[in-house]
């Protein structure tokens, strides 16, 4: 797990929307990536929380991410955007998958 220094305490809402997709992102490991290793980075840029994923495992198939019964990838895009952010998710296969949330944070930045 790294922190970015400047990283600030978000509210509430950001705080728990970010958590989730967390949540998610770690399941979906245990549940299909067969990774060794797990890296997860907060970090802050500008004015967006910055959330990245990364395992090492076989990498998720581009047809599954959007997929319609890709139930938890789809909640994470969907909390993402909530927060007016957006989420990316990459696969390679036999390298890993990584998972990006980018969540502006407006007023909660103060």
């Amino acid at each position: 797990f790294h922190l970015g220094a400047d990283v600030i305490d978000p509210d509430y809402e950001h705080s728990l929307g970010v958590f989730r997709i967390l949540r998610e992102a770690l399941t979906n490991v245990i549940r299909h990536a067969r990774a060794e290793q797990v890296t997860i980075r907060l970090t802050r840029q500008d004015h967006d929380l910055i959330l990245e994923v990364k395992d090492d495992g076989i990498g998720i198939a581009e047809d599954k991410i959007g997929h319609p019964q890709s139930f938890g990838l789809m909640g994470m895009m969907e909390r993402a955007s909530i927060l007016g952010g957006r989420l990316s998710i990459k696969g390679v296969p036999s390298q890993g998958t990584t998972i990006t949330a980018v969540i502006p944070l407006g007023s909660a930045a103060g």
